[in-house]
């Protein structure tokens, strides 16, 4: 009640909306979402799987369940396992598995390597880029402009809950000489690796 929303969003030009997007989730569009918390603590990682793949309208069976989750690295141990008894890389890498599992056309994850060592991290963003070399849309929600950067093809930049502009990946080099946008420099300068440097206006 304290939220005002307005706007709308179409995937195709459907209108994604309360009566549509029963059949879209999971089949065309599907959500890694930012906390491991959203694993159901009393199923085990198997059934929650299943789960994903029927709502989906995909096969069930065991073999080709356990060929999925070998794809993210994850084995019969971590099928059986409860969310609280996987690390913290392996539970990301079952929500992957969980939200692709339905072969969607759009894949939103949402912060997916927060908290993720760099190996696991890589594992993660590897996962992405195979689903965009897919011809999957993938929009990858991160506060992590350097790790992200090797993975992506274009960078929107949200400030104060607005877009800010939209950058190629590839603009995100040297000193930002390619970049459009003074917020996209000024981001990119201020990363330890550019030499923190804090961009000053007129």
């Amino acid at each position: 009640p304290n939220a005002r929303m307005h706007g709308s969003i179409r995937l195709d030009g459907q209108p994604v909306d309360e009566r549509s997007l029963p059949a879209l989730r999971g089949r065309r569009m599907a959500l890694v979402p930012q906390s491991i918390s959203h694993l159901e603590p009393l199923a085990r990682c198997a059934k929650q799987l299943r789960w994903a793949a029927r709502r989906a309208g995909r096969p069930t069976d065991r073999e080709t369940l356990a060929r999925h989750l070998e794809a993210f690295g994850l084995d019969g141990d971590a099928a059986r396992a409860f969310p609280h008894q996987l690390s913290g890389g392996m539970a990301r890498r079952m929500m992957m598995a969980i939200a692709t599992v339905g072969d969607a056309d759009l894949l939103i994850a949402d912060e997916p390597t927060s908290g993720l060592d760099d190996e696991n991290a890589e594992i993660v963003l590897s996962k992405l880029r195979g689903l965009a070399d897919q011809e999957k849309g993938v929009l990858l929600i991160t506060h992590s402009l350097a790790a992200a950067l090797p993975y992506a093809d274009r960078v929107c930049l949200i400030r104060n809950g607005r877009m800010e502009g939209e950058e190629a990946a590839c603009a995100f080099d040297g000193a930002g000489e390619g970049l459009r946008s003074a917020y996209a420099r000024a981001l990119w300068q201020a990363l330890p690796q550019n030499g923190f440097q804090v961009a000053h206006h007129a």
